[in-house]
């Protein structure tokens, strides 16, 4: 879990150094879903979803349900242990190239 709230620590001072909007939800805390994403990030109007786990970690049902019916609705969501993949989605999002994100399974 230390590991996992160092990604996530460091994907939020990324994102935050970045001019974006980070809000962290808190699994359990009233009005949050079961297996709502960690982070919602809003970076240059574009808003995505980030589920964070520790290396080798692996998403419950009830998470790769939320992210697919986040992904429905036409918005980014994602699942990572690697702060890079923070670094890959600022870029893609910075160029406008949202297409990359489909790429790399983003979906938006």
């Amino acid at each position: 879990m230390a590991i996992e709230k160092n990604i996530e620590n460091r994907i939020k001072r990324y994102f935050e150094q970045n001019n974006a909007i980070v809000f962290k939800h808190f699994g359990g805390a009233p009005g949050t879903p079961d297996g709502w994403p960690d982070l919602l990030i809003i970076y240059n109007n574009v808003p995505a979803y980030i589920e964070v786990k520790e290396p080798r970690g692996v998403l419950s049902t009830i998470q790769k349900a939320q992210i697919k019916k986040i992904r429905s609705k036409g918005v980014i969501a994602i699942a990572t242990d690697d702060f890079n993949d923070a670094k890959r989605l600022k870029e893609a999002i910075s160029n406008n190239d949202l297409t990359n994100c489909n790429k790399l399974g983003w979906s938006i």
